[in-house]
C-alpha cells in the first residue's frame, strides 16, 4: 500500500509588524527507484536589517529551484540510498554559501544590510536531513516525545552549550535575538548538519515533522508541540492547520509579537 503525505504550511504576520519577513516551502517528490521524498524549509528574514523578506525569499526560490533542478540530477548519479543523502548534504551546502554570497551582492548593491535563518529538512526512505543557520527549528514528533533536531545558531543556545541554567534561566535574556550566524551577513557561513533514520520500531514508529520560524518556537514548551502535533492528533490536514494555530495563538497570548511560520509533514501508513 502506498503511503500518503498530509501537509500543511502558515505564515502569519501578527498583528505589530507591517511586513511579513517569513518564507516558507513544502515539496514531495516521488522515485520509483527509492520511493517518496519530502523537503520542508524555512526562513526568518532579520527584523532589525532592511528588507529581510527580500533575503528569505531568494533563499526559499532557490531551495525550489534545488529540489526541482538539482535533486533529480543526484537521484541518477548516485546508487544508494546513503550516497543520495550524503550527495544532498553537500549540494545543500553549497547551495547555503550560493545563497548567502547573491543576498551579499544584492545588499551591497543596495546600500543596506539583509539577512535571513534558512532551516532545511530533507527525508527519503526512513532517513532524515536537516541543513540549519541561525534559530529556526526542525522538530520531530513522535507519539512518546518531541525532539529539536535542528541546533540553534545564537548566543542563548552557546550560552546553555558552556554550562547556563538552561532554557529558560536565559530566554529571556536581553541577548536573546542574538544569532551567531545567518544568511547574508558574512563572507563564510557553517552550516548545522544532523542526520539520522526517522523509522525505529514499537510505539514510536510514526513521526511528523515540524518546522517553524523563532516567532513560533520561543513561547512554547517541547511538551506542547508534543501534545499538539504528536501523529495521533494528526488524522488529517484541516485537523493538522487547526493545531498549528491553536498553538500559535497560544504563544500570542503569551506575547509574541513577532512573524510566526510553521509547515507539518505526516507520512501516513
Amino acid at each position: 500500500m502506498k503511503k500518503r503525505i498530509r501537509a500543511v504550511a502558515f505564515s502569519d504576520c501578527g498583528n505589530y509588524r507591517k511586513t511579513n519577513q517569513d518564507a516558507v516551502l513544502v515539496k514531495v517528490m516521488n522515485s520509483n527507484v527509492y520511493g517518496r521524498m519530502m523537503l520542508i524549509g524555512v526562513a526568518d528574514g532579520m527584523g532589525g536589517l532592511s528588507q529581510g523578506e527580500v533575503a528569505s525569499s531568494i533563499f526559499i526560490r532557490d531551495l525550489e529551484s534545488w529540489f526541482n533542478e538539482q535533486l533529480p540530477i543526484i537521484l541518477q548519479s548516485e546508487n544508494s540510498i546513503i550516497r543520495i543523502v550524503d550527495s544532498v548534504q553537500e549540494s545543500l551546502k553549497s547551495l547555503y554559501k550560493k545563497v548567502n554570497t547573491k543576498i551579499r551582492i544584492f545588499g551591497k548593491k543596495k546600500g543596506i544590510k539583509l539577512g535571513t535563518t534558512a532551516s532545511v529538512l530533507f527525508t527519503l526512505a526512513g532517513r532524515f536531513l536537516t541543513v540549519n543557520v541561525g534559530d529556526s527549528r526542525i522538530y520531530q514528533v513522535c507519539r512518546s516525545k518531541c525532539i529539536q533536531i535542528t541546533k540553534d545558531q545564537s548566543y542563548v543556545q552557546r550560552l546553555i552549550d558552556g554550562g547556563a541554567a538552561g532554557n529558560k534561566a536565559v530566554r529571556n535574556s536581553r541577548n536573546n535575538n542574538i544569532l551567531l550566524q545567518c544568511l547574508g551577513v558574512t563572507e563564510e557561513v557553517s552550516p548545522d548538519i544532523n542526520k539520522g533514520k526517522s523509522k525505529n520500531v514499537g510505539k514510536d514508529y510514526e513521526y511528523t515533522y515540524m518546522a517553524c520560524t523563532d516567532g513560533f518556537w520561543k513561547e512554547l514548551e517541547d511538551r506542547e508541540i508534543h501534545r499538539y502535533l504528536c501523529p495521533q492528533m494528526c488524522i488529517s490536514e484541516a485537523a493538522m492547520e487547526s493545531l498549528l494555530v491553536r498553538l500559535k495563538d497560544m504563544a500570542r497570548q503569551r506575547g509574541e509579537m513577532d512573524n510566526m511560520t510553521a509547515a507539518l509533514i505526516y507520512e501516513v501508513e
